[in-house]
């Protein structure tokens, strides 16, 4: 698996992946085997990719509340990526260039 900012890829990578800038702007987008998780379902295929984590996923879609707070938190801190990053002092939620 490799993390990769959407700044460090051109147009012409993200369009050969089936993505638009404006898309992964505003969401996380993990590609994996032809197919593209979006948003929360991106994070819940990277923890199910790890087997120790396959659990949280299971109890996330087996209680519908679960799944609806992991989507309106993921919302809400990709909204606020960009000043959280600051926050903590990383440089991995830098503003597009």
């Amino acid at each position: 698996m490799r993390f990769t900012a959407y700044q460090d890829i051109s147009d012409e990578e993200l369009t050969a992946l089936g993505l638009s800038r404006d898309e992964v702007e505003k969401t996380a987008v993990l590609v994996s085997g032809g197919r593209r998780f979006r948003g929360a379902a991106a994070a819940n295929a990277i923890l199910w990719s790890m087997p120790a984590w396959r659990p949280l996923v299971i109890l996330i879609h087996l209680i519908p509340v679960l799944l609806l707070f992991e989507h309106l938190g993921y919302r809400l801190v990709a909204r606020h990526r960009g000043r959280i990053s600051r926050a903590l002092g990383l440089a991995c939620c830098r503003d597009p260039v």
